[in-house]
């Protein structure tokens, strides 16, 4: 992370673009991808977890509207959308050789 006082006003125009394309490209609101971003978790990381929310959270709905169970195939499309983050500190999972893992806590 740059100090504040380091950042130019190209770097500040930059990095609005940028969010403002994240968020035009991902559907959601400028607001949307500003609030809440969790720690360690990039910009587009945030916005991939919000579109799979908003996703899971439409999966639910229509299941409950239809009185049935989420599928297999809905769960696994969810954690495809999901921006699992690298963790080296899950050692009881990582492969041999393997110095970190996607995983989170969900």
């Amino acid at each position: 992370k740059v100090p504040e006082g380091k950042l130019t006003d190209v770097d500040k125009a930059i990095h609005t673009w940028y969010k403002r394309e994240l968020a035009r490209r991902l559907g959601i609101s400028l607001q949307e991808l500003s609030e809440h971003q969790g720690w360690g978790e990039s910009l587009a990381q945030h916005g991939a977890r919000l579109v799979a929310q908003k996703d899971a959270k439409s999966i639910l709905e229509k299941a409950e509207r239809a009185g049935r169970a989420i599928t297999d195939d809905e769960v696994l499309s969810t954690l495809q959308r999901w921006a699992f983050l690298r963790n080296t500190s899950r050692q009881n999972v990582m492969p041999k050789g393997q110095d970190w893992v996607f995983s989170d806590t969900l």
